[in-house]
């Protein structure tokens, strides 16, 4: 296995960030906070440009849809899918099927990938899954994760056409 060495290490300004993409803006991020419920755009040197409107119970995972410029974000406690402007604003919430074995495990990453217009959504453990996702079809396939502890967030990388999924427990990144 081979050890990654930071280039940069930056304070984030953000409580408890639990999920980070690219933004519309390639200077830009996009996270979401477990303490605040709130999406930020932040700089990618971790200081907070602005805060969206919209406040979730339980925010783990954030992408967007370059498609139509929206943002995804998932809610674990709820086992939802919801989708925003780029102003935060709600367009819609999805269901997910229940596949959790205890109430902190469901939900935790998402990410998209506009080649095949579709997301793959984490569930974060008991069990591992990676669900492949379309907001107008729902899960179209899953599949079971053994590779780490647990799943803790998801970017699919368009250059290479690859997943990278990031474990917390096991301290791992994997493509």
């Amino acid at each position: 296995m081979k050890k990654l060495k930071p280039k940069s290490k930056y304070d984030v300004e953000v409580k408890e960030p639990s999920g980070l993409c690219m933004s519309f803006n390639e200077n830009e991020l996009l996270t979401v906070s477990d303490k605040t419920g709130k999406i930020y755009h932040i700089s990618t040197e971790g200081e907070i440009i602005k805060e969206l409107n919209y406040k979730g119970k339980d925010l783990e995972g954030i992408t967007v849809n370059i498609d139509n410029e929206h943002i995804y974000v998932v809610e674990e406690k709820e086992n939802i899918v919801v989708e925003l402007y780029k102003d935060g604003k709600e367009v819609n919430k999805f269901e997910l099927p229940e596949y959790r074995h205890g109430i902190n495990s469901g939900p935790e990453g998402i990410t998209y990938n506009h080649k095949k217009k579709e997301f793959y959504i984490l569930h974060e453990k008991s069990p591992g899954l990676m669900l492949v996702w379309k907001p107008d079809k729902g899960v179209e396939k899953k599949y079971t994760l053994e590779f780490a502890d647990d799943y803790s967030g998801i970017c699919y990388d368009y250059l290479n056409d690859q997943l990278w999924i990031v474990s917390d427990d096991s301290k791992t990144l994997s493509k």
